[in-house]
């Protein structure tokens, strides 16, 4: 694959204003595109790097797991691309801390994530194997949250 690759008239019609294209690939539903701030899917619709949990690339499949707002699959082409490796380097350059804390009835992971513009840091609490709606687990969270945030400067 040549390192200097143009990007196809389609893919580049994707990119927002002020954006570049750092990687494409053509998947099952049409152009998708990496940015700096988000992975644009073919219809138009933008997931900003700090919204995306995890990310798998397994025979030709993306996956992008987004916590509670479910997962997308592409099925991307046989072309060889970088946009795996993009969407990697772009998610993890998202997350300012993330750490898996106890809790009474098991335990959480809590993730700090920044957008790559700046601004505000989001935080995320996934519970593993608890109910997250139980009012003594999220207020233990909640104490744990508020530890890490003292951490950060």
């Amino acid at each position: 694959m040549s390192l200097f690759r143009r990007a196809p008239a389609e893919a580049v019609a994707l990119v927002p204003p002020g954006e570049r294209a750092l990687a494409w690939a053509e998947a099952s539903t049409g152009w998708v595109v990496a940015t700096e701030s988000c992975l644009v899917l073919a219809d138009g619709h933008q997931i900003p790097w700090e919204s995306v949990h995890r990310a798998s690339w397994d025979e030709g499949v993306l996956v992008l797991r987004r916590g509670g707002l479910g997962e997308i699959r592409l099925t991307l082409g046989l072309e060889e691309t970088r946009l795996p490796e993009a969407v990697r380097e772009r998610v993890e350059a998202s997350i300012v801390l993330s750490e898996r804390v106890t809790l009474s009835r098991g335990s959480a992971v809590i993730m700090a994530r920044r957008p790559p513009s700046g601004g505000e840091i989001n935080w995320t609490v996934i519970f593993e194997n608890l109910d997250a709606e139980d009012p003594e687990i999220r207020a233990e969270a909640t104490v744990e949250v508020e530890r890490l945030k003292a951490l950060l400067p």
